[in-house]
């Protein structure tokens, strides 16, 4: 099994913030399970070995964003405030956001990260439209995690603070320019990302519900019988080779199998194997962020071109 250390990236972060001169570091927990465990065994362990054992604040929490709103409210009930905070996921330490934080944070960050897989760099984005179409939703009454249904509610109904749907258009640094639209409420699709590109001598689209194929028009094929082919994706293209049940054309994959794949190529680059595409770095999850920003203040400034910093 790989997974991460999350005790050692809490670990991290207590250190770094210790760097800073913080002394006063509190921990918003993430409940019960393993790796709720192992972030707040990391946050003892971190305050412990820098010497601020008598600053160890650990606030009872989940994975969601209403359990940061609740440690929110407790710690600015107390007579003296840290002067940090770690909580156990970004959700918690969103709280309740605002335009940004629903379907663009949560689905468009893997969209804008494929069309720079695809196209490069982001260069600009424009024309943003941020609609909120549901305007409130019953508040659950257990944990939510992640994109699991089932959950029971309550009869009480709160006002929803960010987007259902996002559309915007993105100029890439190397001259192309994107359509993206994003939904959290399309009727029939619960986990679905796609796209198309279309090229000067060709063109090629993929659906996530069809993870093992793809197809692609070029004009390799006379014209009576040129247009789109399907391909099957198979021991050939180098993220899935060897890793197949049978490494043969045609086998097929799922979309839990692209869970192993990213694990291996993870261990490949690790390995300095070099036979993939570098793994993401912290510095693109941080272009990414900036992305998201720019496509909001778009929004904000009626559509106008926000340049990615």
């Amino acid at each position: 099994m790989v997974r991460t250390a999350d005790d050692q990236g809490v670990a991290q972060a207590v250190g770094y913030l210790a760097g800073l001169g913080h002394r006063a570091i509190a921990y918003v927990d993430g409940g019960t399970g393993v790796i709720p465990g192992d972030r707040r065994r990391g946050y003892r362990t971190a305050m412990r070995r820098h010497g601020l054992a008598d600053g160890i604040h650990v606030i009872p929490g989940n994975h969601s964003e209403e359990s940061g709103l609740r440690a929110a409210a407790a710690l600015l009930g107390q007579p003296e405030l840290p002067t940090a905070v770690l909580t156990f996921n970004d959700r918690c330490a969103v709280g309740k956001g605002g335009p940004g934080s629903g379907a663009l944070s949560d689905i468009g960050s893997h969209l804008v990260d494929l069309g720079e897989f695809l196209c490069g760099p982001v260069d600009s984005v424009r024309g943003s439209v941020l609609s909120t179409l549901i305007p409130d939703r019953p508040v659950p009454l257990g944990t939510v995690v992640g994109h699991a249904a089932g959950v029971a509610v309550s009869e009480i109904r709160e006002p929803v603070e960010n987007e259902d749907v996002v559309t915007f258009t993105a100029t890439f640094a190397s001259g192309a320019v994107g359509t993206f639209s994003v939904s959290r409420i399309a009727y029939g699709l619960p986990n679905s990302l796609g796209f198309e590109v279309f090229c000067e001598g060709g063109a090629a689209a993929f659906d996530l519900a069809r993870a093992a194929e793809f197809t692609i028009a070029d004009g390799s094929a006379p014209e009576p019988v040129n247009g789109y082919r399907q391909v099957l994706v198979g021991p050939g293209h180098p993220y899935i080779t060897r890793g197949l049940p049978m490494d043969f054309p045609s086998v097929g994959h799922g979309q839990n199998d692209l869970f192993v794949f990213q694990a291996r190529a993870f261990l490949d680059q690790i390995a300095g194997l070099n036979e993939l595409p570098p793994c993401p770095a912290l510095a693109d999850g941080l272009h990414n962020m900036r992305a998201l920003e720019a496509i909001v203040a778009a929004a904000d400034t009626g559509g106008k071109a926000v340049k990615v910093q």
